[in-house]
């Protein structure tokens, strides 16, 4: 059971419980609202991203860059999922193991978020504002090792932070909990969460003077040669009748720089389009971790001065943006096929294949 002290504090923060046992505590959420919420976003969440996931595992053509990016989003948006699950279950139903589990992990969503969506960033501005030799360099192989090194790194500073932390005690804004572990955390988020948002901006601005520059880059492939082809025709009207209706003719009878024109104008039209949904995508993500990472240093420096009992007061707002995190994630593959119309189409077609083998 917990001490009046405890209840009383816990209840100046907003909480409306606390189980501790054995010494150890984990506060549960303020009001109905907020679990009824997460239930509904974690179950969405979940399988949507495991939706994505299976798609990702049968289609091949899916094996690029900038959608072996999203995989690795995927897989960190389904671990935080179940840290969410493991989280509410473990605040109902607490035991040693799970506060063990939770205590070890503590803000690792807010830091896979903002690194990861940081290094999509970096990869997708490559790819736009330097197409040859992104096309060139950047491979599955180079993105997924930047992915595990990125992983090790956080897991790493996460020993290193619980070996040296004398108190172990689990994090949940409101609770008072103030350490350097979280200042650093804070930091490192909020300078990521900051530098992904430049990157994604840069980005969007320069997509967005491509299209306006090359129209024809929004349209399919099909589209996109027509036009040039009619382009081709009337600057060379020695082409003939037959060779006018077969649109193949335009890349062999076309000059070697027109070719690398098409094939580079069609590739980077995928790389564009992808520019776009990840903006979409990373975006409110990345705002909300900045958002958290600026919290987390804040309560740091006031949590030993008179500011302490409103900073702590304030902290729980985070329990509203993990929350909307969670939305985020949940509806973010549905942003995904909407916008990609590579996935849209491998969708389709592994869907199709499906119902025609069941009948």
């Amino acid at each position: 059971m917990s001490s009046g002290n405890n209840s009383s504090s816990d209840k100046d923060f907003g909480w409306e419980n606390s189980t501790s046992v054995d010494d150890f505590v984990i506060p549960q959420l303020p009001s109905r609202f907020l679990l009824i919420a997460r239930i509904v976003f974690v179950c969405c969440g979940l399988t949507s991203n495991l939706i994505v996931l299976f798609v990702f595992a049968k289609c091949r053509r899916l094996r690029h860059p900038r959608h072996t990016c999203w995989i690795a989003v995927t897989v960190v948006a389904i671990f935080v999922h179940l840290l969410a699950v493991i989280e509410m279950l473990s605040a109902a139903y607490p035991t040693r193991p799970a506060y063990t589990f939770l205590v070890f992990f503590k803000g690792t969503p807010f830091a896979f978020f903002s690194l990861g969506y940081t290094i999509i960033a970096v990869e997708r501005y490559v790819a736009v504002s330097f197409y040859l030799w992104h096309k060139d360099n950047v491979s599955n192989r180079i993105v997924v090792l930047s992915f595990i090194l990125i992983g090790v790194i956080v897991l790493v500073c996460l020993v290193i932070a619980n070996c040296t932390e004398k108190t172990s005690s689990y994090f949940m804004p409101g609770n008072g909990v103030a350490s350097w572990k979280l200042l650093l955390l804070g930091i490192t988020v909020m300078a990521s969460s900051l530098i992904g948002i430049v990157l994604q901006v840069l980005i969007y601005s320069h997509v967005k003077q491509l299209y306006r520059t090359h129209p024809n880059l929004r349209r399919t492939n099909r589209h996109l040669l027509q036009v040039r082809y009619q382009h081709t025709n009337r600057a060379q009207p020695e082409l003939t009748k037959e060779m006018a209706t077969d649109s193949k003719c335009v890349v062999t009878t076309s000059s070697q720089q027109y070719k690398s024109t098409l094939k580079k104008s069609q590739a980077s039209r995928l790389d564009l389009e992808a520019g776009f949904y990840y903006f979409v995508i990373s975006l409110p993500v990345l705002i909300s971790n900045g958002t958290v990472g600026m919290f987390l240093t804040f309560n740091y420096f006031c949590s030993q001065t008179k500011l302490a009992n409103v900073c702590h007061g304030l902290m729980t707002i985070l329990l509203y943006i993990r929350t909307i995190q969670l939305f985020i994630t949940a509806c973010n593959p549905l942003v995904y096929f909407a916008l990609s119309s590579e996935f849209r189409s491998a969708c389709r077609s592994r869907f199709a294949i499906n119902r025609q083998t069941k009948t």
